[in-house]
């Protein structure tokens, strides 16, 4: 069902990806997060995978530039996916922690690092650009 999707994360693009095909990012990401929730594949080739954990791939298909998101909070109208407490809020340092954490997964530099927040209709693609 169609819906409105909200979405915060933190955002790096992973500049050696870029240009790369969806084969070979997945081998990328499966090194680091392990088996995704969704794949659909053959012997040769992967057409589709998905993570729904904190790290979630994201490609701008526009550019073909792959990145990562570190999910914060994830909602729909229907679902809510990853839980934030807004009221709580966070600080800068935890900000600085979440950006430190990705980038060591990642190899990429803490000041590429961006913080989005931002809402799409289902029934379209999910909005990345870098």
């Amino acid at each position: 069902m169609s819906c409105v999707e909200d979405k915060t994360v933190l955002r790096v693009e992973i500049p050696r990806l870029s240009g790369i095909n969806k084969t070979e990012a997945f081998n990328y990401f499966k090194k680091i997060l392990g088996e995704p929730n969704d794949i659909d594949n053959d012997e040769k080739e992967v057409y589709y995978f998905e993570y729904n954990g904190r790290f979630q791939p994201v490609y701008d298909s526009n550019n073909k530039k792959w990145g990562i998101d570190l999910v914060l909070a994830h909602k729909s109208t229907y679902k809510t996916y990853i839980q934030f407490d807004y009221k709580k809020g966070i600080t800068l340092k935890e900000f600085g922690l979440l950006a430190d954490e990705l980038c060591q997964k990642f190899d990429i530099k803490k000041e590429d690092v961006k913080l989005l927040s931002f809402s799409w209709y289902n029934g379209g693609a999910e909005p990345i650009s870098f």
